[in-house]
C-alpha cells in the first residue's frame, strides 16, 4: 500500500506538468515490464522488490486508467457520435 502511495505522488506531479497522456503512457509501459519481469526472478527478494515497484505503478481509482488513455487518442467526432 505504501507503494501505491508513492506512484500517487509521482505520477500525479509529472500529469500536473506535463499533462495527462505522457505519464500515463510511461505508467502503462512500465506496468508492463514490471508484469512480465516479475515471472523471471529467483528469490522472495527479487520478487518483492519489484512486486513494490509493480505497486507504485498500479492505478488507483482516482487516477486515469486505460479507457481514460483509449478517449485522449480517439477524435472528438467520434467520441460525439
Amino acid at each position: 500500500m505504501l507503494s501505491r502511495s508513492i506512484g500517487a505522488v509521482i505520477f500525479g506531479i509529472a500529469s500536473d506538468q506535463y499533462g495527462r497522456k505522457w505519464p500515463l503512457m510511461i505508467d502503462l509501459v512500465l506496468l508492463a515490464a514490471f508484469s512480465v519481469s516479475s515471472g523471471f526472478v529467483h528469490n522472495y527478494g527479487q520478487l518483492v522488490g519489484v512486486r513494490f515497484l509493480f505497486g507504485e505503478l498500479t492505478p488507483h481509482p482516482l487516477r486515469p486508467s486505460g479507457s481514460d488513455m483509449c478517449l485522449q487518442v480517439l477524435p472528438t467526432v467520434a467520441l460525439m457520435a
